[in-house]
């Protein structure tokens, strides 16, 4: 049994600022057992950027002009050490910044892929 995925941390944050609505528990569970590469953290990023983050900018539900002021996802090897890989982790940075409180929120996440 999977414990419940960290990203849903930021599903979580976001829907108490007043993003998100919609969380739904175990999104992320199909990427266990998913090789630790550069083709999972292109997904894991365009998901999370993509999927919720941008949403809710395009919405006003987070600061910034343009994307790049609103949130950051980063999932490569400048989050992951060579042991983290090695024992099949995932290490991911989000943050992001709600319109209240003023401040930025980063959640980092870390999700072990591999039993």
């Amino acid at each position: 049994m999977l414990a419940p995925c960290p990203l849903e941390a930021v599903r979580a944050a976001a829907a108490a600022r007043g993003g998100d609505r919609n969380a739904r528990p175990g999104e992320f569970d199909e990427l266990a057992g998913e090789r630790n590469d550069e083709p999972l953290w292109e997904t894991v990023r365009r998901r999370v950027a993509d999927g919720l983050l941008f949403p809710l900018w395009r919405e006003g539900r987070l600061q910034g002009s343009k994307p790049e002021e609103a949130f950051f996802v980063r999932c490569d090897r400048t989050t992951m050490t060579q042991a983290d890989l090695d024992a099949g982790r995932l290490v991911a940075l989000v943050g992001f910044a709600p319109l209240r409180p003023a401040e930025f929120v980063i959640v980092r996440i870390d999700r072990v892929l591999a039993a």
